[in-house]
């Protein structure tokens, strides 16, 4: 199973049907045991909406993961039954080349769905201004990460805006119910 299997899922347990063609499939053939065939790998990635260096696409299933780095096309292979820890590379390793060739055909499959921008001529392609990553805002073109320091800024000046609006609300309250430091005042203070 993978998210994008939630939401039709979801929506075939509603009764209903996506109105476009979405990615996903719905989970209740399968736990109803009414079809038991199902993708022979899970997708796995990673966008570059925090940096390019960290932009990838994997698949396993379940032995083997075999993981493409969009920036730079550098390929790893792991055999995560051996090895979990994902420690020892594969790639590299030429009694594994007929297994790397197998996933990078895997890959080029699912991916060329896509587009050329992800597969091209048969073959994985670099993406380093991956224009998923651009998105339009106020007219602009902005990447992904500008987009998100600016909503950070934003998120923080509400955050500290409310911050200081409830501890407002907060010193209102307390002056009103008589609660001085933070406990209830019921008479004069003494001092000795």
């Amino acid at each position: 199973m993978e998210l994008r299997d939630v939401l039709p899922t979801f929506l075939e347990a509603a009764g209903t049907s996506p109105a476009h063609p979405i990615d996903g499939r719905s989970l209740l053939p399968l736990v109803s045991g009414k079809d038991t065939s199902w993708r022979p790998w899970l997708d796995l990635e990673h966008g570059p909406c925090y940096s390019n260096e960290n932009h990838w696409n994997a698949l396993t299933d379940g032995r083997y993961k075999y993981i493409f780095h969009a920036h730079d096309a550098r390929e790893q292979l792991f055999d995560i039954r051996r090895d979990p820890g994902e420690t020892a590379d594969l790639a590299g390793d030429a009694a594994s080349s007929s297994v790397l060739r197998d996933w990078r055909q895997r890959m080029v499959e699912h991916l060329s769905t896509r587009g050329e921008h992800w597969v091209r001529g048969g073959k994985l392609i670099v993406r380093n201004d991956d224009p998923c990553s651009r998105l339009i805002f106020r007219g602009e073109s902005m990447k992904r990460r500008e987009i998100i320091q600016a909503a950070g800024g934003a998120i923080a000046g509400v955050a500290s805006g409310s911050l200081q609006a409830w501890q407002s609300a907060k010193s209102a309250r307390a002056k009103k119910e008589g609660y001085r430091h933070g406990r209830r005042h019921r008479g004069p203070i003494v001092r000795l």
